[in-house]
């Protein structure tokens, strides 16, 4: 009498597109070969025999956001085969740019126009000075310059995105310069003769 096969394909898991890969967590009993499937386009590697593969999903994959993967274990003998499946979620990674450089006067606003973030579940603005954001947690805050930071100069504005699931979390810094207004004294009244 041959036990029959057993397959667990592990636990439902998710990873980040810069992940790049997933190692499979597979166990099998009584079995003469196990081998992974997908419902996706990715790879197996070193091969969908082995039940510590390295799932490396294809970009088709990336853009589901989700596959099956499934364990089959063939049996010994005359026993047939086990099956399991597990669902590998694929969350897209975050991405940040606070835009690029740029310069105001003193006693003027600047607007971050040029930002751009995605995949984000939050996104919050800091500043390495100590000025204020009208709203620190829109994409494109209006950013107003403390004294200290005119006297500085110079402001760094960083832009961070915290990530989907299990993605990490982005940041992105640009160089805001803040120029000293002129300034004009014609002197006081004077009087001359001719």
């Amino acid at each position: 009498i041959t036990g029959a096969p057993t397959a667990d394909a592990g636990a439902n898991a998710a990873i980040c597109t810069t992940a790049g890969s997933y190692t499979l967590g597979g166990s099998a009993t009584n079995y003469a070969s196990v081998l992974w499937t997908s419902s996706g386009t990715g790879t197996f590697t070193p091969n969908a025999s082995t039940l510590t593969a390295t799932y490396t999903p294809s970009a088709s994959d990336n853009a589901t956001g989700q596959v099956q993967l499934t364990l089959t274990a063939t049996g010994n003998g005359t026993c047939g085969t086990a099956s399991d499946m597990m669902v590998l979620t694929i969350w897209p990674g975050a991405t940040a740019n606070a835009g690029p450089d740029a310069a105001i006067c003193e006693g003027d606003a600047f607007t971050l126009t040029a930002a751009t973030a995605s995949n984000y579940a939050t996104i919050t603005w800091s500043s390495s000075g100590t000025g204020t954001f009208d709203n620190a947690n829109a994409l494109n805050p209006v950013y107003t310059p403390s004294a200290a930071d005119i006297t500085a100069g110079t402001v760094d504005l960083t832009l961070t995105a915290t990530g989907l699931g299990t993605c990490s979390t982005v940041t992105s810094t640009m160089t805001l310069t803040i120029t000293g207004a002129p300034t004009a004294d014609a002197g006081a009244n004077a009087a001359i003769c001719t």
